[in-house]
C-alpha cells in the first residue's frame, strides 16, 4: 500500500517513514534468522519453521494495521512519540471495529490472521529450546540481533526528535 505524505504533518510523515523502516529491519532480521537456522539446525524438527513463520505473519499484520490506521488518519499525535506507543496502538488498543473494517478493506489480512491463529493453536514453546540454543551460539545471528537492537534504538531516537 503506497502512502503519500502530501498534507501530512512533518511528525506524521516522520512516524510513517520510521515505522516502515522498523517493519523492514524486522523482516530482514527474521529472514536472516531463518537462513541461519537452515544452515545450523536443518536436522531439527519443523517447529522452528512454524515459529518463524509466525513472526513473519505478526510483522505483516502489524504493517497492514499501521497502513490502515495511517490512511484513515486514526492515530493520535501522542502515538507518534515512540515505536512502543505505535505497537501498543496496533496490538493492545486494536478494536473489533477496526478488525472488521481492515478485513473488508484488505482481503489478505483475513488470511494472515487465520494463519496466525492456526500456528498459535498448535504452539509448543518448549519445542524451540534446542533451536534457540543453536541460534545463541551462532555468531552471525548474535551479530544480527545486536544490529537490530541498535537500529531500533536509532529509530526510537528519530521519533523523539
Amino acid at each position: 500500500m503506497a502512502i503519500f505524505f502530501k498534507g501530512l504533518s512533518e511528525r506524521a510523515a516522520l512516524a510513517c517513514v520510521v515505522f516502515n523502516r522498523y517493519v523492514q529491519i524486522r523482516r530482514d532480521f527474521w529472514e536472516l534468522t531463518v537462513n541461519r537456522l537452515r544452515s545450523i539446525a536443518d536436522d531439527q524438527p519443523q517447529s522452528w519453521q512454524s515459529a518463524f513463520r509466525l513472526q513473519e505473519l505478526l510483522v505483516a499484520r502489524q504493517a497492514l494495521r499501521f497502513d490502515y490506521l495511517f490512511g484513515a488518519k486514526k492515530f493520535m499525535r501522542s502515538t507518534w512519540k515512540s515505536l512502543d506507543r505505535i505497537s501498543d496502538r496496533l496490538e493492545k488498543d486494536w478494536s473489533k471495529h477496526e478488525e472488521v473494517a481492515l478485513i473488508a478493506f484488505e482481503p489478505s489480512y483475513r488470511d494472515i490472521c487465520n494463519e496466525i491463529k492456526s500456528i498459535q493453536a498448535k504452539w509448543d514453546s518448549n519445542a524451540l529450546d534446542e533451536v534457540i540454543r543453536s541460534l545463541e551460539e551462532d555468531f552471525r545471528y548474535r551479530e544480527a540481533r545486536v544490529t537490530l537492537l541498535e537500529e531500533v534504538r536509532k529509530l526510537q531516537s528519530d521519533l523523539r526528535r
